[in-house]
């Protein structure tokens, strides 16, 4: 079963959604950056939600443990 929501902007049943790249940041100034993903409405491109890419997120993770073990 696929899951479905209905967008609030436009009320279509979205069964899939677009995914674009962003930034994300803190209101911060020089606070923190990651790289983010948004997830779009396929019919009217109204942004659903955005996250912190999983992906790019376990990059950082792996870089900086490995920095700390000296390789």
């Amino acid at each position: 079963m696929v899951a479905t929501g209905k967008c609030p902007s436009c009320g279509n049943v979205a069964q899939r959604v677009n995914v674009d790249t962003v930034e994300i940041r803190t209101s911060k100034i020089g606070g923190p950056v990651w790289d983010g993903l948004s997830y779009k409405c396929p019919s009217c491109n109204t942004i659903l939600s955005v996250s912190i890419d999983p992906a790019a997120l376990k990059t950082v993770i792996v870089k900086e443990i490995l920095e700390r073990l000296g390789r």
